[in-house]
């Protein structure tokens, strides 16, 4: 005995389930992006500025992650050669202060070979955010496996007790 299907007899029931898929997506990138921890843990950080300025928004089709540092854009990938105004060689100095070891005299020598980098070469690349997308997407799936788990197996409604049998 054999039966055949046709498409169009299908196309309501595909419908459903990719209206359930897309919901099950969408929680799950919500959930994910604003929990949005596989990207933090990745982004660098010294005084965590950085990582404290992540903000997620929802959006009807998805979710944005974005960086509110000011210096994040350039972070991420990198800058044209420039010239480095007296704020900034204070943050640089303080950097030093606070992650080279050694004498003041070699922190200074350090700092002084930072910004002749940023003014002849720019700053380079730290590619974080690229680096992290693998593991985002990652988590992500994982995430939206377990909610199409839950759209598609939802927990069997209370029936009342068992009866025992004989």
């Amino acid at each position: 005995m054999s039966y055949k299907v046709e498409p169009d007899q299908i196309a309501a029931a595909v419908v459903g389930v990719e209206r359930q898929i897309k919901h099950a997506c969408l929680i799950s990138i919500w959930r994910s992006a604003f929990q949005h921890r596989v990207l933090t843990s990745m982004t660098p950080r010294d005084k965590g500025l950085l990582r404290k300025s992540w903000r997620f928004t929802a959006l009807a089709d998805g979710a944005e992650l974005r960086n509110t540092a000011p210096y994040s854009g350039e972070l991420e990938a990198g800058g044209k050669p420039r010239e480095v105004p007296p704020e900034e060689e204070i943050h640089l100095d303080e950097w030093a202060a606070r992650n080279l070891t050694g004498r003041q005299r070699q922190r200074f020598a350090a700092v002084g070979e930072i910004i002749k980098e940023i003014e002849t070469e720019g700053q380079s690349a730290t590619r974080f955010v690229r680096t992290a997308m693998p593991y985002v997407v990652k988590a992500l799936t994982y995430a939206i496996n377990g909610q199409l788990k839950q759209e598609f197996n939802p927990r069997p409604e209370f029936q009342g007790p068992v009866e025992r049998m004989g």
